[in-house]
């Protein structure tokens, strides 16, 4: 069983009598702080985590150091597949702030439709902060066919879970490029 609970201002997750002190903590919990889906994680703490300790296979779990202390990074295998092209995906993206998550959402979008040389850093930048003050009109622009902003219980940041559907046309080329105001023949001409 997965819990999380709060201690002196701090964010703990209890992980099979194992507890961590959560850094990043995005996922879906009851009321009693029982976790029902953990999106992404990044946990402290001196105990050894192995994938024994989580609640199903879907996830991967790695091991790092940061400051002289260990840190486990735990994600769902099917959230971080940005190379699926099935039916429907869906993918989370995890950033410093909710801007940082959208810039990394735009950012994938554009290398996956060959559009890097036509669209900067900088306008990526520009259109990440638009969506992170009001996501719902961009994403519909852009053709994602839902966005959920999840909090991340430990650190107060967002992160942004897209649900994408390639045969409905959703976030394809041309949206792309119409979002950015590309038009389609300068795009051919390059």
């Amino acid at each position: 069983m997965i819990r999380k609970f709060t201690h002196n201002g701090q964010v703990i997750l209890d992980l099979n009598g194992k507890t961590f002190l959560a850094l990043r903590l995005f996922g879906d919990f009851n009321y009693r702080g029982e976790a029902e889906t953990i999106h992404f994680a990044q946990l402290a703490g001196r105990s050894t985590l192995t994938k024994d300790d989580l609640a199903d296979k879907k996830h991967i779990l790695i091991r790092s150091r940061a400051g002289g202390r260990r840190v486990w990074t735990i994600y769902r295998r099917d959230l971080a597949n940005y190379e699926t092209v099935a039916k429907a995906a869906r993918w989370f993206f995890v950033g410093p702030t909710e801007a940082g998550a959208w810039f990394l959402t735009l950012r994938h979008l554009v290398g996956r439709h060959g559009l890097g040389e036509s669209i900067t850093a900088e306008q990526i930048r520009q259109k990440a902060q638009e969506m992170a003050q009001d996501p719902k009109p961009h994403a519909y622009k852009l053709g994602i066919r839902a966005a959920e902003i999840l909090p991340d219980h430990a650190a107060g940041q967002n992160g942004v879970l897209i649900h994408w559907a390639p045969d409905e046309g959703n976030c394809g080329k041309g949206n792309v490029m119409r979002f950015f105001g590309i038009e389609e023949e300068q795009n051919n001409g390059q």
